[in-house]
């Protein structure tokens, strides 16, 4: 009896842990999926493509490293923001995901401009040129947005003069559904700085 406990133990925490990875894998599988189906001529598509080709699949990455959070999660928002630097390879990459169903949101970014890994982001970095304050600004224009499944109001904030792509997915595994937003990277910054001179009466 007791071995038939531990079998069924053994087995019960497996069963679990496979179940706490398959939403995130669920994602990563949906985004895939739904880049190999977006015609990779049509700009800015095609440098998303191409970022993603040269880091070797960060959405992988990503994902993997929130197998934990999505446990159980259906819904979320997932932008994916390649950043130019002026330096070789040319870009460094932010993201963050967005839980829906409990109004959760994470942020990573690429570990260093060479590096393929991705960690998450608690606190400014000391060498980067935005503060956490800049982090959630960005992350509620897209989640304003998405929510109200407004594309063409992100594309209105494209920096013209950047032609880098950027990318969210409004990704649902209970509906089966995905939709993307694909623009060129946004000039936020000087949204940010806009929104916090009126805060301050300025």
């Amino acid at each position: 009896m007791g071995k038939l406990k531990i079998i069924v133990f053994n087995f019960a925490f497996f069963f679990l842990l496979g179940c706490s990875a398959q939403n995130s894998q669920r994602f990563y599988k949906a985004v895939v999926e739904n880049d190999e189906n977006t015609p990779k001529e049509h700009f800015p598509d095609s440098s998303v493509y191409y970022d993603k080709k040269e880091l070797g699949d960060p959405d992988k990455k990503i994902f993997d490293l929130l197998k934990e959070q999505l446990e159980d999660v259906n819904h979320i928002y997932y932008a994916y923001l390649p950043e130019t630097t002026g330096v070789i390879p040319g870009f460094v990459v932010d993201a963050f995901i967005y839980d829906v169903d409990n109004d959760k949101i994470y942020f990573l970014q690429q570990e260093n401009q060479s590096s393929k890994d991705f960690i998450f982001i608690n606190s400014p970095l000391k060498d980067y040129e935005y503060s956490i304050e800049y982090y959630n600004y960005k992350a509620n224009f897209f989640i304003k947005h998405l929510k109200n499944n407004d594309c063409e109001s992100i594309k209105n904030i494209e920096a013209n003069y950047n032609q880098i792509g950027q990318v969210v997915y409004d990704i649902n595994l209970r509906e089966k559904k995905i939709k993307r937003c694909s623009f060129n990277k946004l000039n936020l910054l000087s949204e940010y700085g806009r929104s916090i001179k009126e805060s301050n009466g300025r």
